[in-house]
């Protein structure tokens, strides 16, 4: 199992990069269609919708982010994208990631096929249109923040393995502890600090307002380390209800793309909200 795992990750590793840095804007978009597209396909077989409506939800998923795309890319529609469409992603997402997922997971909430495919478009197509706007911004900082949502990952399983006494959330992912998302709290701090000086020894246009802000931008690495747990415990409690422990088999030895990506589908659209209401970027 574990050299499958790596050797997934060996293949798919470079094809990101290349994609994230190489391709047009046109060619990044399509590949984040085909992305989160394989993760619509899975949340709607987790959330255990009937043949026809499962391909309706595809359907309307992968029609909605090639609209989105186009719109992003058409020079007379950019403008309004800019000022409409891409506010409107990052409110969906801060009110659910803020206060819907918190409570539903409070609550232990078993949500009917229809309730939770809603829940599947307001979590995959922010993460969309997070992956258009960071990657504008600059492919370097989609890259930093993807890389902290792993490093909180990473450290929370070696801190809760060595540490862990105390569950998080028994219920729902009975291998998370509170010594691991400290861990993990602490691993993304020293990455800011890492990322800060690597930011200013090699200055970029997209880094001088980040390294301006300071503190701000601390609290926002720590808040999406804590947001990426989030989205981890969210899609478990998905994968609890439909009795599955993966949500596909796509990615040998990974399960399937909503396993890979379940962090970033919280992190990610929450960089999008802070560089909206901030004017980070």
């Amino acid at each position: 199992m574990l050299l499958t795992r790596i050797i997934t990750a060996l293949v798919l590793l470079p094809l990101v990069l290349g994609a994230l840095f190489w391709f047009p804007d046109w060619g990044w978009g399509l590949f984040a269609v085909l992305l989160v597209g394989a993760a619509s396909r899975e949340w709607a077989r987790l959330s255990q919708l009937p043949s026809a409506a499962s391909f309706a939800f595809m359907c309307l998923q992968l029609v909605g982010m090639l609209m989105l795309l186009g719109t992003s890319l058409h020079d007379d529609w950019r403008m309004a994208y800019k000022a409409s469409i891409v506010p409107v992603a990052a409110y969906v997402a801060l009110v659910f990631w803020a206060i819907v997922a918190p409570l539903w997971l409070r609550a232990q909430y078993r949500a009917t096929a229809t309730v939770n495919a809603a829940a599947g478009a307001a979590v995959l197509l922010p993460t969309f249109v997070a992956l258009l706007v960071l990657r504008e911004a600059s492919p370097w900082l989609l890259l930093s923040f993807a890389v902290l949502v792993w490093v909180a990952d990473i450290a929370a399983y070696f801190a809760g393995r060595r540490f862990g006494r105390r569950k998080l959330a028994p219920a729902i992912s009975p291998g998370k502890t509170l010594e691991g998302v400290a861990g993990g709290v602490v691993a993304v701090v020293l990455y800011y600090f890492l990322w800060r000086a690597a930011a200013a020894h090699w200055p970029m246009a997209w880094s001088t307002p980040w390294l301006a802000a300071g503190g701000m931008v601390l609290l926002l690495f720590v808040t999406l380390g804590l947001a990426s747990v989030l989205g981890d415990l969210f899609e478990s409690w998905i994968k609890r209800g439909a009795g599955m422990k993966d949500s596909g088999t796509l990615l040998p030895g990974h399960g399937g793309v909503l396993d890979r990506i379940d962090a970033l589908t919280s992190a990610l659209p929450l960089a999008m909200a802070y560089i909206v209401f901030a004017g980070a970027a």
